[in-house]
Formats: C-alpha cells, structure tokens, sequence
C-alpha cells in the first residue's frame, strides 16, 4: 500500500471544493443497472475521460495492486431524493478502471475509504459531525449504477441504532492515518471473512469506531427493505451504532 499519499491534502481539496454544477450521472443509470456487462465507451461518467465537469478531485493507487488498486476521488452531488439533512460535500472512491458494484471488497479499498474518511472527519475538526463511508453491494442493495464506488457522507447529529437488521463491529481504538497498512488490511480482511456476506446484496458501512453489515434479506412478505428512507431517521445518521 502505498505510504506516500496525502489524505489530508485530498480532504482540504473535498472540503474547499465549489459544489459541481452537475450531479455526476452514470448513464447506466439511466436505465435498469446492467451487472452482467460493461458500459460502452462514453457511458460512464466514472471512467477517467468522461468525468462531469468539477468532479474529478484526486487519483491514489496502491503500490502493491497496481491493476486492482488504482482508484479516483469524486465530488458528487446526490439526486433530490437523497436526505437533504446531509452536509455537503458529498463525494466517492472509484475504481480507476471498471470494475462492477457487485464485485466483492478487497482490503486495499478500505483501506483508502478508512483515511479519506478519517482525514476529512479530521479537516472538520467537528465533534457533531461524522464521515460514514457506504458500499452498496448488489442489484438488490438499492445501488443506483454499476460502476463500483464507495460513497461518502458527512452528516451531523447523534448516533442512533439502523431501523433495518445489522451487525456492528467495534474497530480497536486508537486507529488514526498513520496506522500501518499492514495492519488496517488484516482488520478488514477479518471483516471481510467474518461478517461481510459472501454474496450480494449487503450494505457495508464505515466510519472511525466500527464496520457495520446491512445484510439485505427479503421479510415474511418476500420483498427487500426499501434502501433509503429505511437506513435514516430524521437529521441523524442511522448506521452509525448497532446492537
């Protein structure tokens, strides 16, 4: 992994960022997401070449995948029916190359999520405030495009318990970004192993103190929970503490 990136620059950049004037929207989108095949050239506005206008803030990579472990940070305006209590800015880690959102996590991924989140919650230098990481894994999962991505929001208020069923996972204290990447990447390898669904679809949320697992299992009526309004309650962000 590599050692020399500078998350911290990357958050001033996100947090200094102007609003882009467009959401970024994934043409797929537009239409049902397709998992089993790759967008066209041109259609998705997650390659590098294609990006909206003012979305595109930073590149990192990992030494040691230099295929798998290139990504792009993203400034992203969400859509009118996402809950207007967020603070901006909003932004996303995606794959530099397409990769699909139903495709499993790997350690190096969250490794870079883990210290964007935790160098942006730091440049906030806001105690009400929190950086939660989300990766919606699957067709069912409520994702709304194909190119795999995870997505960042800064909300404020209290933590609160999910509506929905879910496993929180405490992470040891005193985690910061000069922890060893060694030793971020056999903590989410457990995570990974141990709690993640090995199959879509999932929600996996990310913040500074714990993982927590949305596993999305159909109810007694054999329908998913809605995604959304279901995750959230009011100006709170829902996902942040669990039994």
């Amino acid at each position: 992994m590599s050692s020399n990136i500078d998350y911290l620059s990357i958050a001033t950049s996100i947090l200094s960022a102007p609003t882009p004037p467009a959401a970024i929207r994934n043409r797929v989108v537009r239409t049902p997401v397709d998992f089993d095949s790759q967008p066209a050239e041109g259609d998705d506005e997650y390659q590098p070449g294609y990006y909206a206008p003012g979305t595109f803030v930073a590149h990192v990579e990992s030494d040691r995948e230099p295929d798998r472990g290139q990504y792009n940070v993203l400034l992203y305006r969400p859509e009118v029916n996402e809950p207007a209590w967020f603070c901006p800015p909003t932004f996303l880690l995606s794959t530099h190359g397409y990769h699909p959102q139903s495709a499993p996590l790997r350690p190096s991924y969250l490794i870079h999520a883990y210290r964007l989140a935790l160098a942006v919650e730091n440049s906030l230098a806001e105690p009400d405030k929190h950086v939660v990481a989300i990766y919606d894994c699957g067709e069912d999962s409520g994702v709304k495009i194909g190119h795999k991505c995870v997505r960042f929001y800064i909300a404020k208020g209290d933590r609160v318990k999910p509506r929905l069923p879910s496993k929180a996972y405490p992470l040891p204290p005193g985690l910061s970004l000069d922890t060893p990447a060694k030793e971020l990447a056999d903590l989410f390898q457990k995570i990974l192993q141990d709690h993640v669904p090995q199959s879509p679809p999932y929600n996996l949320y990310l913040c500074r103190d714990q993982a927590i697992v949305v596993e999305r299992v159909a109810g007694s009526d054999g329908k998913l929970a809605e995604y959304g309004p279901g995750l959230w309650d009011g100006g709170r962000l829902i996902g942040l503490s669990a039994e």
